[in-house]
C-alpha cells in the first residue's frame, strides 16, 4: 500500500468515526473563530474569583489560603516553612515582597533569604538550585482554571519559580481574573506598546510528566510542591 493510500484510509477512518461515508474534500466553514460570545461574556464576582481558583488549584494538588492582611500573610508563610521544614529561600526582588518584609520575619525564625540579583558572588541559578523554596509575586491569577501568570524581567528570574522543589506564590486579589482570554487581551496590549516582560510563564499546579514509559511524576522538571497565599 502506498503512503497516499495508507493516508486516504486513514481519512476514511475518521470520516466513518464521524458518521460520514466519505473525506471532506473542502474545509468546513467556521462560524465562530476564538472563545464564543457568552464565554467572553462570562465573569465572577471578587469572592467567587477566589473560590473557584482555590478550589481549582487544591485540585491540582496544590495548596491555597487566603487572608486579610500582609500580618496574617507572614503568620501563613512562616507557618508553612515550618511544617515543611525549610530553611533557605530565594525570592523575587520584587517591591511587593519587599514591603511585606519577609527577609526580617523569616531571619527571626533562623531562616536564610536570598534575594534573586542580590549580593553574592556566585551564580543566581547555583543559589537557587540550592534553596529550598522560591517565593514569586504573581502578575495575574486565573480562577477557572487555576493558573498563575508570572512575568519576568531582571530581579524576577523564572529559575525562581522552576528549580526550587516547592514553589510558594503571593497575590492580591484584584489580581485574580476569570478566564485566561483576559490576560492575553492585557499582554497583547503590553505587545502593542512594545512592554513584553523577558517572559511570560503560565504555571497550574506542581510539574507533571508522563514523558518516561507513560508514568506520571511530579515534581520532574520543576516543583513537586506549590502554595498560592492570597491577601485580601
Amino acid at each position: 500500500m502506498s503512503n497516499e493510500q495508507k493516508e486516504q484510509a486513514l481519512l476514511q477512518r475518521i470520516a466513518n468515526r464521524l458518521g460520514r461515508k466519505e473525506p471532506l474534500t473542502e474545509k468546513p466553514k467556521r462560524e465562530v473563530v476564538g472563545a464564543p460570545d457568552f464565554w467572553r461574556e462570562f465573569q465572577l464576582s471578587g469572592e467567587e474569583k477566589i473560590e473557584r481558583f482555590c478550589e481549582s488549584w487544591r485540585a491540582l494538588t496544590g495548596v491555597a489560603e487566603v487572608v486579610g492582611s500582609e500580618e496574617e500573610a507572614l503568620a501563613v508563610l512562616r507557618r508553612w516553612l515550618e511544617e515543611e521544614n525549610l530553611k533557605r529561600v530565594i525570592r523575587w526582588d520584587h517591591p511587593a515582597l519587599e514591603q511585606m518584609g519577609i527577609d526580617q520575619a523569616l531571619g527571626k525564625n533562623g531562616i536564610i533569604v536570598d534575594v534573586w540579583g542580590r549580593g553574592e558572588q556566585r551564580s543566581m541559578k547555583e543559589i537557587a538550585s540550592e534553596a529550598e523554596a522560591g517565593i514569586t509575586w504573581v502578575d495575574y491569577a486565573v480562577a477557572d482554571t487555576g493558573t498563575l501568570c508570572l512575568f519576568s524581567s531582571r530581579g524576577k528570574a523564572r529559575s525562581v519559580s522552576l528549580l526550587p522543589p516547592v514553589h510558594i506564590s503571593i497575590f492580591r486579589a484584584e489580581q485574580l481574573v476569570t478566564r485566561i482570554g483576559e490576560v492575553m487581551v492585557k499582554i497583547d496590549q503590553m505587545n502593542r506598546e512594545n512592554g513584553l516582560p523577558a517572559g511570560i510563564n503560565f504555571i497550574t499546579g506542581p510539574s507533571r510528566s508522563a514523558d518516561i514509559e507513560n508514568d506520571l511524576s511530579i515534581g520532574v522538571h520543576g516543583p513537586k510542591k506549590v502554595f498560592a497565599l492570597i491577601i485580601r
